[in-house]
C-alpha cells in the first residue's frame, strides 16, 4: 500500500476523539478541495499569483487541519513565491505537486476515512 500522505491524530484530538465529528470534517474537506484546486489552477493559468497566494493561504489551513504533511511545504512555499510573484518556475513545479498529490490524498480519505465510517454504524 501507499505511503499515508495525511494523519488525523490532531483533528481526533482537537475533537475529543468524535469519530462522527472527524467524519464530517473528512467528508468538507473531500467536498471542497477539488473546488479549491480548480481555482487555484485558473488563477495560475491566469497568471494570477496575487489570487493565487491568497488561495494557497486559504486552502493551507485545511491542509493543517488534516495534517496532509504530504504538502504543507508545497502550499506554504506556494503561498510565499505567489505573494511575492517570483520564481514562477517552482510556482509550476508546487502546482504540479499540488494537481498530482491532492487527488491521492482525497482517494486515500475516501477509501480509509469513509470507509471505517460505513463499517462503524
Amino acid at each position: 500500500m501507499d505511503e499515508k500522505l495525511y494523519n488525523l491524530d490532531s483533528l481526533y484530538k482537537l475533537l475529543n476523539q468524535d469519530a462522527e465529528e472527524v467524519q464530517e470534517m473528512v467528508h468538507m474537506f473531500i467536498e471542497i478541495a477539488p473546488a479549491t484546486l480548480s481555482e487555484m489552477e485558473e488563477a495560475y493559468d491566469e497568471e494570477n499569483f496575487e489570487e493565487l497566494g491568497k488561495l494557497a493561504h486559504k486552502f493551507k489551513g485545511n491542509l493543517r487541519l488534516l495534517n496532509i504533511h504530504s504538502l504543507e511545504d508545497t502550499i506554504l512555499n506556494l503561498e510565499k513565491y505567489s505573494k511575492e510573484n517570483r520564481n514562477l518556475d517552482e510556482i509550476k513545479r508546487l502546482m504540479d505537486k499540488l494537481e498530482t498529490t491532492l487527488p491521492k490524498v482525497i482517494e486515500q480519505l475516501k477509501a480509509n476515512e469513509l470507509q471505517n465510517a460505513e463499517r462503524s454504524k
